[in-house]
């Protein structure tokens, strides 16, 4: 089966860099570099050489190409750029992260698994985590958490997330209460962030008991009544 549309650009884009060529090719320089390379190499270029040309030239690769050796090696390449550019997400501001992910979303077009991959981290490109302003230090764990897994790999992101939030719902320094309105803080007050790990949120949640009700609904009481006397002082 030969390549499809997609792969025979990639395979395009590999002879073009085997040639050195820039892409697209344009016919006249595919023209030059060609025979420029075959009286380099005395007429008897090697066999991934001979694929790049008859790729440039417009002929059809076969069911095997030797060029796809090169395509394995830049897609790895770029998956590592990929991955120390999520590893440092957030602490790039977000004017130069954006930046930095279209740049990088043009470098991959044609290489849909490293495409998805970019994808997967577009919905936090605007956030600034330094802007943030949480209640409580209970809510600012949650949100590290929240960021530390949105940059994970999907394959490597639901282990990561059980396991932290097993270590929350464990952790015998929190109650439940605290759990509860650090949760509740997220979810209400810091929308876009609970939108980047909501799994995770689900895991760490805990269904109230009715000692925890009790004591919520005695919080927001006193809370409203002392609201209530501030606005009734003169």
């Amino acid at each position: 089966m030969a390549p499809g549309k997609s792969a025979e650009a990639l395979f395009l884009r590999a002879a073009a860099d085997r040639l050195g060529l820039q892409s697209p090719v344009a016919p006249d320089a595919a023209t030059a570099a060609v025979l420029q390379k075959l009286r380099d190499d005395d007429y008897l270029p090697d066999p991934a050489t001979h694929e790049a040309i008859l790729a440039v030239s417009g002929r059809r690769l076969g069911d095997v190409s030797l060029l796809a050796d090169d395509l394995t090696a830049e897609t790895g390449r770029l998956l590592e750029q990929i991955e120390e550019f999520a590893t440092d997400f957030f602490t790039i501001p977000p004017p130069d992260r954006v930046e930095h992910w279209r740049a990088l979303h043009n470098t991959c077009e044609g290489r849909e698994s490293l495409l998805a991959r970019l994808r997967d981290l577009e919905p936090g490109l605007s956030l600034d985590p330094a802007s943030i302003i949480v209640g409580s230090p209970v809510a600012a764990r949650l949100i590290d958490d929240v960021l530390a897994l949105f940059v994970l790999p999907l394959e490597a992101r639901a282990p990561r997330s059980r396991e932290l939030a097993m270590q929350f719902r464990q952790d015998p320094a929190l109650t439940d209460l605290e759990r509860y309105q650090a949760r509740r803080e997220l979810v209400r007050r810091h929308r876009d962030i609970a939108r980047l790990s909501p799994v995770y949120l689900k895991q760490v949640a805990r269904h109230p008991s009715p000692w925890m009700l009790g004591r919520l609904y005695s919080w927001y009481r006193t809370r409203a009544n002392r609201r209530y006397l501030r606005r009734q002082t003169p």
